[in-house]
This record gives structure tokens, sequence and C-alpha cells, in this order.
């Protein structure tokens, strides 16, 4: 990281510097030395001349001879301090930065909502609602594949009740998918993406009539006892599966210590014998 690289900054003290004059060809004695800073992060690292250090044999900064080159050697130098010290505070809070804005590679997420339907099946089933999770792995802030379950719970609608002459019933929907997503922008407040998904689909239609049951409940001073409750019986059931996918769009905003919200909406389709599967569940969840 570059905070580690810059407190282990190196300070070299380099030997003599020989400086020859612009005119003539006397050089000035030995004994002119300068120390260093060496600055690191990452593979990038930058020498940063901090001061000169004049020995005594070294004459070339000399008040008598040259008044003004000592007043400007000491302004220059406290430039080149408070630079370097200005360029240590920047690249610190830039490898904070770096390191609190990382992704996780392995991430998990938990979602639910609303899920209506569309097409033909919109007029067998009511709308419901949606639960769902998974996991998956980032490749890069851009691009990261995983898994996801998810489970929806429906309605039947009246007019098919009416139509078969049953008294209720409900439907069910499962998904497992392999999803694909790709982030626009990761590094801003608001990433928006997009999301696909391929995989298996099974859709559960119950048709349900109420009944009493008896079951055992259990008191402290009586014991066991058998008492009647309500409840629904199946009495007939429909079962369509196959391959489908889904495809949408999703907004995450970050919540800190690596959690995010997010928002998405996606088209779902599989077949279904006549009447495939067609919905736009729109989920609100938690990412890590």
């Amino acid at each position: 990281m570059c905070v580690s690289d810059l407190s282990s900054a190196v300070v070299a003290r380099y030997g003599e510097w020989r400086m020859r004059r612009i005119r003539g060809a006397q050089s000035f004695p030995l004994g002119c030395t300068y120390s260093s800073v060496l600055l690191r992060c990452g593979r990038i690292s930058v020498l940063v001349l901090v001061n000169l250090v004049t020995g005594q044999d070294c004459q070339h900064f000399d008040n008598a001879r040259y008044p003004m080159r000592k007043t400007m050697f000491k302004r220059m130098r406290t430039y080149l301090i408070g630079s370097v010290a200005a360029a240590a505070l920047l690249t610190s809070f830039a490898g904070v930065a770096s390191a609190q804005d990382e992704e996780h590679k392995w991430t998990a997420n938990f979602g639910a909502g609303f899920t209506p339907l569309v097409g033909a099946l919109n007029q067998r089933l009511d709308n419901g609602w949606n639960i769902s999770f998974g996991g998956g792995y980032n490749f890069s802030d851009h691009f990261s594949v995983g898994g996801q379950v998810m489970y929806n719970g429906l309605g039947v609608s009246n007019g098919l009740l009416r139509e078969l002459a049953v008294p209720g019933g409900n439907a069910r929907i499962w998904a497992f998918t392999a999803e694909p997503r790709f982030n626009f922008a990761p590094r801003r407040k608001i990433t928006p993406y997009v999301v696909g998904g391929i995989g298996y689909y099974r859709r559960v239609v119950e048709f349900t009539r109420p009944t009493i049951v008896a079951v055992d409940v259990f008191d402290p001073f009586f014991g066991f006892f058998p008492v009647l409750i309500p409840a629904d019986v199946v009495i007939g059931r429909v079962i369509r599966d196959g391959l489908g996918g889904s495809a949408g769009i999703g907004f995450q905003y970050p919540l800190g210590r690596g959690v995010k919200l997010f928002t998405e909406a996606r088209f779902h389709y599989a077949a279904g014998g006549r009447l495939p599967t067609r919905m736009v569940p729109f989920t609100i969840g938690l990412r890590y």
C-alpha cells in the first residue's frame, strides 16, 4: 500500500557532488553533499531533493562571495521540504481512500420486492412478491459473475378459479440462475449496472379447497390433546419447468464497510408449454 511505502521512505544521503562553473575550468571544492527522500507508491518511485548540506571546504555558497545565494538556498530548501510534506499527506489520503473503496472479491446478496406478471400469464395468475439471495465473484471493478436463487409467491386469479370451479389456489415460481453483471462508473457514489441470467425455472400452480384438520397441541396442565383448525387441502397441481433467462438494470449505493444498497428490475422469460412465464420483479436489497 502507498501508506506503508511512504512511512518507510528512504532518506538517502549521497556522496560528494562536484559542481563546475559555467565559465572556466576551475571546479568547486569537494565536500558538497545533499539529502533526498525516496517516495514509493506501488511501482512508482519519486526521488525528491530535500536540502543541501555544505561542508567546511565548500565555498561556493559563501556569504562573502555570493551573498544572495545563501538566502535563495534557504528559501528553496523551505519550499522543497513543504512540497515533500504536502505530497506525503496527499499520498496518504489517496492510499486510505483507495483501501476503503476496494471491492471484495467474493460477494453475497439478499433482497425482496414486488413481482408483477406480464403477458398471458397475467390473466391466469395474480401479481405477488419475491425474495432472492445469492453470491458471486468480482473479476474486476466492472465485471462479476454470480449465482442466484429467487422465489416468487403468486396468487391465482378469480377468473381462473370460476372457470375451473374450485374455491382457491396459489402459485409459486422458483428460479436458479447464473448471472453476469457489468458495473458502469464503479468509483461513483451511485453505480448503475446491467445484469443478465440464464438457468432453470419451475412454476407450480396448486388448486385448493378449505377443510378442517385435527392437530395435536400441548398444554402444561392437560398434556397433549387434539384440536381442529382450518386448512387448505390441495385438490390439483400443475407444474411447468424449463430453461429461461433474464435481463435488467440496477443501481447500487455504498453504505459503508463494504455493504451496498441495491435496487433492480429485470425481465424474466422461461419456457412453460403453451403459457410461458413472463414477469418483471422489482427487488431491493443489500450486497456485500
